[in-house]
């Protein structure tokens, strides 16, 4: 004997598959705009090394993306040395590449201290930063490496998307 579903049946499949189905079209159709504008962004990284390596800068900063407004590039590194060296390197390889350092930061936790230097860059609707942690002050008030290095584990953090997540 044949069974036959019901209109009750097709109705409750189609009530459970529906927003499955949406969803999925939705996902597909921004993660191609999502991966379009990783390309995009991928292209603005400058084609710089590291400093203090031999590593590219586009192959070392991490590309991520929640929605394809909100895209961006990077990636933290230790820092051996002061940061007056870091923010010398990446200013003069980036003013060659015709970036253009347009705001310089300084931020503070809860209590008022300051914890880092973040220095901004501009070209074609992009934004650079190189954030350093902790600032280029602190490291002029210890004059031993191996004791900076304990008390503050500094690194730095460059960071490169459009400028509507900076500013």
């Amino acid at each position: 004997m044949k069974k036959i579903i019901s209109y009750e049946h097709v109705k409750r499949i189609a009530c459970f598959l529906c927003p499955i189905i949406c969803v999925f079209l939705y996902w597909s159709g921004t993660n191609n705009e999502i991966n379009i504008e990783k390309k995009e962004l991928y292209n603005k990284i400058p084609n710089i090394m590291v400093y203090d390596s031999t590593v590219n800068l586009r192959s070392s900063l991490t590309i991520v993306g929640r929605t394809p407004n909100l895209i961006i590039a990077n990636s933290s590194y230790p820092l051996l040395n002061s940061g007056v060296f870091v923010r010398k390197y990446y200013t003069d390889e980036l003013k060659k590449l015709n970036w253009k350092e347009v705001y310089k930061k300084e931020q503070f936790d809860r209590e008022g201290e300051h914890i880092a230097d973040i220095f901004f860059f501009t070209k074609d609707g992009y934004t650079f930063s190189i954030r350093i942690e902790p600032p280029i002050k602190k490291f002029r008030e210890i004059s031993d490496i191996e004791t900076y290095v304990k008390l503050y584990r500094p690194r730095y953090t460059i960071s490169i998307g459009k400028n509507e997540m900076f500013f």
